[in-house]
């Protein structure tokens, strides 16, 4: 083998392992609150998005539709989402966060911040942006074939 495809092996399993412990982490800062990692993302896609189409949700969040629709019904029984039909075409769904919603996304904030920066502790600033860059070098491509 190569040494080009063995580095590449590497660090696509790197990638694998370090994603799984940040999800594995997250869930367990969240578990308490009885949400998951995807629900997570959810919420703060509203919160920072506002109202989204739930087909938008699952593209930022890479989940397919019927993921998207589990995750959403879940937090629309616990009360922190809603959500609103298109009057035009009834079709097209939408969500948004719930008062109690944005109560619950201000006071996972600094939980979800406490934990990235746990974390990331090893890494210096320099560290942090070039990983930035280089993930972005990595996801840049196929975020273009997503679009």
């Amino acid at each position: 083998m190569e040494q080009r495809d063995t580095n590449v092996l590497r660090v696509c399993g790197d990638l694998i392992r370090t994603a799984a412990l940040f999800r594995k982490e997250l869930d367990k800062h969240l578990a308490h609150l009885g949400l998951s990692g995807p629900q997570f993302g959810i919420l703060s896609q509203l919160q920072f998005g506002g109202k989204t189409r739930l087909s938008e949700l699952g593209k930022r969040l890479w989940v397919s539709g019927g993921n998207v629709t589990g995750l959403v019904d879940r937090l629309v029984k616990a009360g922190y989402v809603k959500r609103i039909r298109m009057h035009t075409d009834r079709r097209v769904i939408f969500a948004e966060l719930t008062e109690r919603g944005r109560e619950l996304v201000a006071e996972l904030q600094p939980l979800h911040r406490a934990c990235m920066l746990e974390l990331t502790d090893g890494l210096e600033d320099e560290d942090l942006r070039n990983l930035h860059v280089l993930l972005g070098k990595i996801q840049s491509p196929v975020m273009k074939e997503g679009d």
